[in-house]
């Protein structure tokens, strides 16, 4: 049976159970969790212990998850929500510019750059450009690790047009504006590989700059890495 749903929010729901059903604990990913008023469950679902690797914990991992400046994120989510993000409009391309000033005042980040690539949307060529910073890698910098999200956002059709605003604060604003935390984290812990910070565009419409990047790798020879 599918159980009405209180509130939902990105994949998860909050749902009210017959009293019948609430006696029984699922031992899945999908369990069933009791609600407890005045508390935040947002982190229960990873934080279950039953899922968790069965070992030693790394310390140097601890450390540079507690170095997570939430209110530094939210704030950037928040300013990043404030541009009218349409995959096809002008408050895209200011996210654009404020994103690449973000990455540009980050020390460690060697290059910042706005590779464009091709966008179709109906029978309309478009061309829109991804935000991509590096951050070289101490020992080993022929390895890449590409830590991505998307800044694009779109209306209720998809397209250019309407007048409907498209903030998109949870789709994705939040994953962007987690992937320059990152970024600014890593500047002070920095990684053996080289960091990869990438802000896609052209998501909403089929995930358009995340093939260009692939393509522009392609064509670069740094597949590989």
């Amino acid at each position: 049976a599918v159980l009405p749903a209180l509130a939902e929010v990105g994949r998860y729901a909050l749902v009210r159970l017959p009293a019948p059903l609430a006696r029984y604990q699922l031992q899945t990913r999908r369990d069933l969790l009791p609600f407890a008023f005045n508390h935040s469950h947002a982190r229960l679902w990873d934080n279950d212990l039953r899922s968790r690797h069965k070992g030693a914990t790394d310390a140097n991992v601890h450390r540079v998850v507690d170095g997570v400046d939430v209110n530094r994120w939210l704030n950037t989510l928040s300013t990043h929500a404030g541009f009218d993000r349409n995959t096809f409009g002008q408050g895209r391309v200011q996210a654009r510019g404020w994103l690449v000033g973000q990455f540009q005042a980050i020390d460690g980040i060697r290059d910042v750059s706005t590779p464009s690539f091709p966008l179709q949307w109906g029978s309309l060529p478009y061309t829109s450009e991804n935000v991509l910073a590096v951050m070289p890698g101490l020992t080993q910098p022929e390895q890449w690790i590409v830590i991505g999200g998307h800044y694009d956002s779109r209306n209720p059709n998809g397209g250019p047009s309407g007048a409907a605003q498209s903030p998109g604060a949870e789709d994705n604003a939040s994953g962007c504006a987690g992937v320059v935390e990152m970024a600014r984290l890593f500047a002070r812990y920095r990684a053996e590989r080289t960091l990869v910070f990438i802000c896609y565009s052209g998501e909403e419409q089929g995930l358009w700059g995340s093939y260009g990047h692939v393509q522009q790798l392609v064509a670069g020879g740094n597949l590989s890495k």
